[in-house]
């Protein structure tokens, strides 16, 4: 299995959210490059970075800290937060992202037609991030912030050309409680050919082990690093 360490960059900083809630992040780093840097010297050259503040205003904010952090050599980095239009995305893959993530612009009219038009589909991954209400997986939007009433399982299949899926569970993201088993199992099954990159709760070794088990080829990891419940070390072992 694929581990991808995760810096969210909000407001400058590398920071952490409990279930998507801006009010509820902690810094674990001021300097994101810095961070960046330290996941490179422990071997990781695959790193995924989300602009929340980007996700939050629906617009690129940190190009600049992005721009300094590409110039770390042989990293491969998927990016996503605030990804609305076309000429972003070009200015993204200018500067040498490997892939991005597309999120809440996936609900604007002829936008996935537009991407496939312009780009190769294996650089684009599709965000899907989900709260279970009314107990449906339903998709969330606008920085997680706003129900955009798509149940995930009925996206995913009326979805062609697109295979990387970021799937996380709002509810158990950040907050070390595990990752949702139940649901990637589900997924890996209704969907064997697409690949699922699995986000939200893992808090230990034995949550990556679980996922690896399952068939979950890839995992973004964040808060359990910051919080020092499993080292870069261990996870060199992992990977």
């Amino acid at each position: 299995m694929k581990l991808l360490p995760a810096i969210d960059i909000y407001k400058g900083k590398c920071v952490r959210l409990e279930k998507g809630e801006f009010q509820k992040s902690v810094i674990y780093n001021s300097c994101p490059f810095d961070q960046a840097k330290k996941f490179v010297s422990h071997g990781f050259n695959s790193l995924h970075i989300i602009d929340l503040d980007g996700a939050k205003k629906g617009t690129l904010i940190n190009l600049k800290i992005l721009k300094k952090i590409m110039n770390i050599p042989n990293l491969s980095v998927q990016f996503g937060g605030g990804i609305r239009d076309i000429a972003i995305m070009q200015k993204l893959f200018s500067i040498g992202m490997d892939k991005l993530i597309i999120g809440t612009s996936i609900f604007k009219k002829d936008f996935l037609k537009k991407v496939c038009e312009n780009f190769e589909p294996n650089k684009i991954i599709l965000a899907l991030d989900f709260k279970l209400l009314n107990e449906q997986p339903i998709i969330m939007k606008n920085g997680w912030q706003q129900d955009s009433k798509v149940n995930l399982f009925e996206f995913i299949e009326n979805t062609n050309h697109f295979d990387n899926l970021l799937i996380t569970d709002i509810s158990v993201d950040g907050m070390l409680s595990g990752p949702n088993l139940k649901m990637y199992r589900k997924l890996i099954r209704c969907f064997p050919n697409k690949h699922i990159i699995a986000s939200g709760g893992i808090a230990d070794l034995d949550d990556l082990k679980a996922l690896s088990k399952i068939n979950v080829k890839t995992t973004v990891i964040g808060k359990a690093i910051y919080e020092n419940k499993i080292s870069l070390s261990e996870l060199e072992n992992v990977s």
